[in-house]
């Protein structure tokens, strides 16, 4: 589904603006929390498991605990949402 996937990589760079910048936190947890609900929505699948990990990573880094884990965060999600959109052309 497009919208899914646009999610998705809007999650992601909302994540860059804020981990460059600083600013922009209440749409980046705008953002971690529609992943998070569409996550529970489909929790069956792997892959809305690892959303809810890099979403828990995402909200660490919030408050100031930053580490690689949040690179791969903005990764998968990034990946994820292009690959959700070039799948269903």
């Amino acid at each position: 589904m497009k919208v899914l996937g646009i999610i998705d990589i809007l999650l992601a760079f909302s994540l860059l603006l804020f981990l460059k910048t600083g600013e922009f936190q209440n749409v980046l947890i705008f953002f971690v929390v529609l992943v998070v609900l569409k996550s529970f929505l489909t929790i069956k699948d792997f892959f809305s498991f690892l959303d809810l990990i890099a979403s828990v990573i995402i909200v660490l880094a919030i408050f100031y605990i930053l580490n690689v884990l949040v690179w791969l965060s903005f990764i998968w999600f990034l990946f994820k949402g292009l690959f959700s959109l070039l799948s269903s052309v």
